[in-house]
């Protein structure tokens, strides 16, 4: 099979303000899907939203939506219904950050990582399951290469990603009956706001130029579920982490 047509389609991605979100976003403006975009910060919810209409959406909702929150999470869910009339690929792109080690960290952080990067993903995808297997649509989760390795000083943030991973895997055994595609990324350090802030708390200079950029993620993301050929590699997180490492490789020969 080749590739299939993004354009017309119906998205809903979760940390849209920024970052890996925002540039998923324009990417998907870019093949003409329509848009439902969510995040903390109404300001920057309404620029994302003019650049994805000016970038060749013909549709755009956005609603902020704290995703700590479970009946925030319904609410995002009942305003999509209202304002879409299905679904067609659901982007798991939400993401928060703290840093500490497991003697020193809070169990009031582990809460808020639980909340955002592990809970709402499982939480938003079963709201939206019935209807991506009615349009054999897709899931993508945006996870982290912390989803794949351990490292101190992080561990609260990485059980998460690897709790998403285990979710992703689960649901890609569980709904390949349906045809429904599951598609995880597993990104290294990435120019984005939350790398800024890890850089500044662990002291180190911020150098967004030897970092992936986000719109290479958002390429990937576009490329996995743009053709059903792709199942197999986006499916393999060691080849990925792979792709991930010669385009660092390569941006800093640069």
């Amino acid at each position: 099979m080749g590739k299939c047509s993004l354009n017309g389609k119906t998205a809903f991605i979760t940390g849209a303000t920024s970052g890996i979100g925002s540039a998923i976003t324009l990417a998907f403006a870019r093949k003409g899907m329509d848009l439902f975009l969510t995040g903390r910060n109404l300001e920057r919810l309404e620029e994302v939203k003019r650049q994805a209409l000016k970038n060749g959406s013909n549709k755009v909702i956005i609603k902020v939506g704290d995703l700590e929150k479970i009946e925030e999470i319904r609410d995002l869910k009942n305003y999509f219904d209202k304002n879409f009339s299905g679904i067609d690929i659901l982007v798991n792109c939400a993401g928060i950050i703290t840093l500490g080690s497991i003697e020193t960290s809070t169990v009031e952080d582990f809460d808020s990582l639980y909340k955002v990067n592990l809970r709402s993903p499982y939480f938003l995808t079963q709201l939206f399951l019935s209807n991506l297997k009615k349009n054999k649509g897709q899931v993508v989760f945006v996870n982290s290469s912390s989803g794949l390795t351990i490292k101190p000083e992080i561990g609260l943030y990485t059980a998460t990603k690897h709790g998403l991973k285990v979710i992703a895997d689960t649901l890609q055994i569980e709904v390949r009956k349906d045809r429904v595609r599951v598609v995880s990324i597993f990104p290294k350090s990435t120019a984005t706001p939350m790398q800024k802030k890890v850089s500044r708390s662990r002291g180190k200079k911020y150098r967004p130029e030897l970092l992936l950029q986000a719109n290479d993620v958002a390429e990937v993301v576009v490329n996995a579920i743009n053709s059903s050929t792709l199942r197999f590699f986006y499916s393999n997180s060691y080849l990925q982490m792979l792709r991930w490492k010669l385009i660092l490789f390569i941006r800093k020969l640069q």
